[in-house]
């Protein structure tokens, strides 16, 4: 019981933690840091996907001589499955089945259990989480609920982020706009100050031009 009561309070904080972040990869740095701490595995990533690619964007941890792929096609590992299925996989061997999922793949990782659990904000699926067990040690069903909940903060996380993020672009559009119309304004009236002594200059320049033409066609009558 204390272990579990242990582990809220860890989960409480970490959901605390992100939901102060407003920039995506911090919160992947975070997501996988405090995933880390929770289950206290060997490592744990966070792959962000994008166009049916997963790129990895943070790992915390050392997988000891092992080296992770930066960035991998869903279809070639079992870390697809999780974004299809919208659920936790566990792959009991990592080394028997997820060798695209590494550029270099030795023990003890090789042997090692991996946990995937999908960051997903209702329908849309942001990224995985993925860890990598500790020695000979299988993960449990208590470690997906765990895992997953940590992801749905994460998730929710992700999504302020973005939408911080498309208020911003607004802001800053509506910021230029505003200094183009102010700038529109500004030459239309140099424009008309300027336009103001041209037309006087053409006005007298008219006046000057009657009066030579006068001029001359006096001196014709005479």
């Amino acid at each position: 019981l204390r272990s579990k009561a242990a582990q809220l309070e860890a989960l409480v904080r970490a959901a605390q933690g992100l939901a102060r972040e407003r920039d995506e990869p911090g919160i992947s740095q975070d997501l996988a840091r405090h995933t880390r701490g929770l289950l206290g595995v060997r490592a744990c990533a966070y792959y962000k996907i994008v166009d049916d690619v997963l790129l990895l964007k943070h790992l915390d941890g050392e997988l000891s001589g092992s080296e992770l792929a930066p960035s991998i096609a869903v279809n070639q590992t079992s870390l697809g499955t999780v974004v299809g299925r919208g659920r936790p996989v566990v792959v009991p061997v990592a080394g028997k089945t997820e060798e695209h999922l590494f550029l270099k793949l030795s023990e003890p990782v090789a042997s090692s259990s991996l946990l995937a659990v999908p960051v997903r904000y209702e329908d849309d699926t942001f990224g995985v989480l993925m860890c990598v067990a500790m020695g000979a040690y299988r993960f449990s069903d208590d470690d997906k609920h765990l895992v997953t909940a940590l992801s749905s903060f994460g998730a929710s996380s992700l999504q302020n982020a973005r939408l911080y993020a498309k208020v911003f672009t607004v802001e800053e559009g509506l910021r230029r706009s505003e200094r183009l119309t102010a700038l529109g304004l500004l030459s239309a009236e140099v424009a008309h100050e300027i336009r103001n002594p041209l037309a006087a200059i053409a006005q007298a320049n008219a006046l000057l031009l009657e009066d030579e033409l006068g001029a001359t066609q006096q001196r014709l009558a005479r």
